[in-house]
């Protein structure tokens, strides 16, 4: 995290996800070891930057995709300046 607000995001429907994990998954397990036997299935998943395809690159916050407008960090120190505290 960045403290200056200028932190990026891959933004994606829960649904888009997981699909993308299994495709990935799915790639991993279907290629054979070194030795040439096949890979066992281990009990987790995973998505690494080196499995990004152009379109996954092109969901960097990309906030539209969940219903919202992209917002800065300096957006959201004004937006909560303006805002009524109570205690």
């Amino acid at each position: 995290m960045k403290l200056d607000g200028t932190n990026d995001y891959y933004i994606y429907e829960y649904d888009a996800l997981a699909e993308r994990v299994a495709e990935v998954y799915s790639e991993y397990i279907n290629i054979l070891k070194r030795d040439g036997t096949p890979r066992k299935d281990v009990g987790f998943r995973w998505f690494d930057f080196k499995y990004f395809t152009t379109k996954d690159y092109a969901r960097l916050n990309e906030w539209n995709v969940l219903g919202f407008t992209s917002v800065s960090m300096r957006d959201c120190v004004k937006i909560q300046g303006s805002l009524p505290v109570t205690f």
